[in-house]
């Protein structure tokens, strides 16, 4: 389960990274963009960047997938996190005795 738990984590995070990288070369993405009368645009700060629908469809389906999995990637981390604190090293036990 912990390395199945690693690769979810990496994937989770290299998504993450591929959204930021991608809503820069592409001057936003869709959750701060809008579309309006068959005209869609990604949003950064002040600022739309006027886009086809199949590029703000992607912005908006990789930016669901980011809210989807960053959650579940930290949680998986703070689990496993909790676990390793839970259980002491073999080590420590060995130290602890007499």
């Amino acid at each position: 389960m912990e390395r199945a738990t690693k690769i979810f984590v990496w994937l989770a995070a290299a998504n993450l990274v591929a959204f930021v990288v991608a809503a820069n070369m592409l001057g936003g993405d869709a959750i701060r963009g809008l579309s309006t009368h068959g005209r869609y645009f990604l949003g950064k700060a002040t600022h739309l960047t006027e886009v086809s629908q199949t590029v703000f469809l992607y912005s908006q389906w990789h930016a669901i997938s980011v809210f989807v999995t960053l959650p579940i990637a930290i949680a998986l981390l703070s689990g496993m996190m909790n676990t390793r604190m839970a259980r002491p090293a073999s080590n420590d036990l060995r130290r602890s005795l007499p």
